[in-house]
């Protein structure tokens, strides 16, 4: 009985033991100090993955109404939107519609106004692009935590086909980090 207690007694301060040798151990033993972790088995280690976020200033915009002018012009008053990227590698912007054409009301209004009546920039002045149903790059860059373009967004406009309603068309922004 006795040579049973004495074998559970060890095994248990063997099972206790390991882990804690497997932890490391530094002793100061009439010195100022010892070393712990002087090796490669004593190391931290992280798995950093791919981050990235895209946050906007509004979640719909509502463009200007267009006068005479932008008739005129072809297009109206720019409207802006806010966007602000951080990402640990680099990244893209896309937009894309995701419609191919305007919901219109009322009846009257035009039914067949084609996404790209809508147009974007990340300059104010322009160049504008039309817009499609397939991902168009926006802007692009590198590793950043301040990336702050602005996106502008315009409508075009003709005298003959724009009869007076309401239009609407969901457009959809994209962050991309390859």
């Amino acid at each position: 009985m006795r040579t049973r207690a004495a074998l559970a007694l060890a095994t248990l301060a063997a099972l206790v033991a390991a882990p804690l040798a497997a932890q490391g151990t530094c002793e100061v033993n009439n010195q100022a100090s010892c070393v712990f972790g002087n090796d490669a088995t004593h190391a931290i280690s992280v798995t950093i993955t791919v981050a990235a976020r895209l946050t906007a200033s509004a979640t719909s915009l509502t463009l200007p109404s267009p006068g005479a002018a932008s008739f005129d012009a072809g297009f109206g008053v720019p409207a802006s939107v806010g966007l602000q990227v951080r990402a640990n590698t680099s990244w893209s912007v896309t937009i894309l519609a995701l419609d191919a054409l305007w919901a219109a009301t009322p009846g009257t209004a035009r039914q067949d106004k084609p996404a790209s009546d809508l147009q974007f920039s990340v300059a104010m002045e322009g160049p504008f692009t039309d817009l499609s149903t397939l991902g168009q790059s926006v802007i692009s860059g590198v590793a950043t935590g301040t990336a702050a373009p602005t996106l502008y967004l315009r409508a075009k406009y003709a005298w003959a086909m724009d009869a007076a309603g309401a239009y609407t068309l969901p457009v959809q922004l994209v962050l991309t980090a390859p």
